[in-house]
């Protein structure tokens, strides 16, 4: 024992040595990872157990805080033993067709199965609204309108040929499972053709088949799982041109680049940002990258405005934008009323009425953001700023405090998200848990041939099951997922430079994006689950 302890010891102390021996650009890339990580646990679990971050009450951070190094040099040993697990790889051939087909098949039965038990499918969110705008020819830009026609459109043809909304539902959920069987199928074919090996493959199409988040988001009639199957496939081809070595991106790339535009309007901001970081620090990459982006995020918006006037959509809309600063002024409003003036107050209803500042809820925007202004904040922004910069001067922590609370999901792992707590939907009232919807909202009836499944996936949407097993827990954990994708590019950094991770990029500023959103949910970037099995392959094969 004492020889193995002795042994033990001297392995910490080379770890600690190669550590401190390593050159400065390692150093401050795990120090900053560590320092990021250890903030996330120590406010996040602040933020988690009291509601707000108390400046008087630190001694949670500083211990985080005090982990920093030790945290550091253990990511630094983990992409050193990362580093030795490395095998040599290039651009190949991929699986043969009659691999592909079973892998299609495979994840066709696996989701079959599941619709089954949750039949006609996940239709919630903001599908009602968007069928709705479909059904009265009433359309507007609040939800991407590309979405709109695209569910609204394949639900009420389903409706019209097959005589049923159910109907109707169920072919939507038929069409996304072809479309994510084929993405998915395309992805672990392109991870055969860079050198991944057996076992992973077997890994990875399992857990595309059988991990329950999986099914959740391809069942789900939400813009969010087509967006995030878009997400999956622009990065796999913007990993495969760049391994080949492209002069310029494939026209499949850019077909993705506009449709992640046209699902999403964050995702316009988010390949912004990239084509900005390209432009100052990947001169390799920066004609064609930048090139590609511009003129399909422009083709994008075209469309996007074409759609627009072909169906009349109102779209004199903010309040997405303005997420962030409404429920700042909202939160010190509801906690700190007597700093605001008179005058400050009437400015404040003309923008939010008071009837609807007494909605706040400290996780979710959603209540009072939907009695934003619009027309008062299109005739006159500024009073709107200049209210919020002074508010926010009075109270700076009520700010900061707002905005980690509809946030911290993302990067906390072990958040809790019940972010919809005592909202009553059509078939039950969120409680402990909102990780997911879960039910068939109106027209369509949840009607389950296979009962177990359904219960068994309402109980993993609607209860709080963390306690019972903290471990498996930390898989479903959006936090958890974010925090893999940020080591896993740290070590491609850090092994090859800011080239390697250009992949990612766009998944890291569309999360980015979110922490300035309305709430924290996991249909937002389930596309982290899917992209981190690609990024674990991808570090695992050398360059």
């Amino acid at each position: 024992m004492k020889g193995m302890d002795t042994n033990s010891m001297d392995k910490v102390i080379g770890i600690v040595k190669a550590y401190c021996n390593s050159n400065t650009k390692d150093k401050i890339l795990t120090i900053l990872l560590s320092l990021f990580f250890c903030l996330s646990i120590g406010i996040g679990h602040m933020v988690e157990k009291t509601g707000y971050l108390d400046l008087g009450e630190m001694a949670g951070i500083l211990a985080a805080l005090l982990l920093t190094p030790v945290v550091a040099i253990g990511i630094y040993a983990f992409y050193d033993w990362m580093a030795s697990k490395e095998k040599a790889s290039d651009v190949g051939s991929g699986f043969s067709w009659k691999c592909r087909t079973v892998i299609f098949l495979f994840l066709i039965l696996c989701w079959g199965i599941v619709l089954l038990g949750v039949f006609p499918g996940f239709f919630l969110y903001d599908a009602q609204d968007e069928l709705n705008q479909v059904l009265t020819r009433n359309f507007t830009t609040h939800h991407p309108l590309f979405h709109v026609l695209y569910m609204g459109g394949l639900v009420q043809a389903g409706n019209k040929l097959f005589g049923g909304y159910n109907a109707g539902i169920c072919a939507l959920m038929l069409f996304q499972m072809i479309c994510f069987a084929a993405g998915f199928t395309y992805m672990v074919d392109r991870m055969k053709s860079v050198g991944m090996s057996v076992r992973y493959g077997i890994f990875t199409i399992l857990f595309l088949g059988l991990f329950p988040v999986i099914p959740m988001m391809v069942l789900c009639s939400s813009k969010d799982a087509l967006f995030s199957l878009i997400m999956v496939l622009w990065m796999v081809e913007t990993y495969i041109c760049q391994r080949r070595e492209c002069q310029r991106f494939s026209i499949f790339w850019a077909g993705l680049t506009i449709l992640l535009v046209l699902l999403r309007n964050n995702a316009i901001y988010a390949l912004l940002a990239l084509g900005v970081a390209v432009a100052f620090f990947l001169k390799k990459e920066r004609k064609k990258l930048l090139s590609g982006l511009l003129i399909s995020i422009v083709i994008a918006k075209l469309f996007s405005m074409g759609l627009a006037f072909l169906f009349h959509a109102d779209s004199l809309e903010y309040q997405e934008i303005l997420t962030v600063p409404i429920q700042q002024l909202t939160r010190t409003y509801h906690l700190q009323p007597e700093l605001f003036s008179e005058e400050e107050l009437e400015i404040l209803y003309s923008y939010i009425p008071e009837s609807y500042l007494e909605k706040y809820e400290p996780k979710l925007s959603d209540s009072v953001k939907i009695g934003f202004q619009n027309e008062k904040f299109a005739e006159n922004k500024a009073d709107f700023f200049k209210l919020w910069a002074g508010i926010g001067k009075k109270s700076p922590m009520s700010f900061v405090n707002a905005w980690l609370l509809t946030s911290y999901g993302y990067w906390y792992p072990d958040a809790t998200v019940d972010v919809y707590r005592g909202h009553t939907v059509y078939t039950f009232t969120y409680g402990d848990s909102s990780y997911f919807g879960y039910e068939t909202e109106q027209p369509g009836v949840r009607n389950s041939f296979i009962p177990a499944i359904d219960s068994t996936y309402r109980y993993l949407s609607l209860e709080n099951w963390k306690e019972k097993a903290p471990v498996l827990y930390l898989l479903f954990s959006p936090g958890f997922m974010l925090w893999i994708q940020l080591f896993g590019i740290g070590f491609l950094w850090k092994k090859y430079g800011l080239s390697a991770i250009l992949p990612y990029g766009c998944i890291l500023f569309v999360v980015a994006t979110l922490l300035l959103g309305p709430t924290f949910l996991p249909r937002y970037v389930f596309f982290l689950w899917p992209c981190n099995l690609f990024l674990l392959c991808d570090m695992k094969l050398g360059r």
